[in-house]
């Protein structure tokens, strides 16, 4: 490795540890690259194990997949916050019947 890599690295990763934190704008770069990258493979439909299923293919599959579970875990913490305030509800009402 060169030094300049390893400089590299190190003012990246590193000084993370340090407590020190990585620019903004560093952040969106690799967050954009990383999106672009991703949407162009998917769009590209490249086929890496050659079993005719593209990269489109793939993720629709696992989208269909996870939409289910979120939409599901999405109802259950609904249900879970409106439980929670009628019952802060019933125990407000109880404390202002006692005063």
């Amino acid at each position: 490795m060169t030094k300049a890599y390893i400089s590299f690295l190190s003012n990246c990763f590193i000084s993370k540890i340090k407590g020190e934190k990585m620019h903004p704008t560093i952040k969106i770069l690799i967050g954009a690259i990383l999106l672009i990258g991703s949407i162009a493979y998917i769009y590209s439909n490249y086929d890496p194990l050659g079993i005719g299923v593209g990269a489109q293919r793939a993720f629709y599959t696992v989208l269909n997949g996870l939409v289910p579970p979120f939409v599901a875990l999405l109802g259950l913490f609904i249900v879970w916050l409106e439980l929670d305030e009628l019952k802060i509800e019933k125990e407000l009402k109880a404390e202002t019947k006692k005063k």
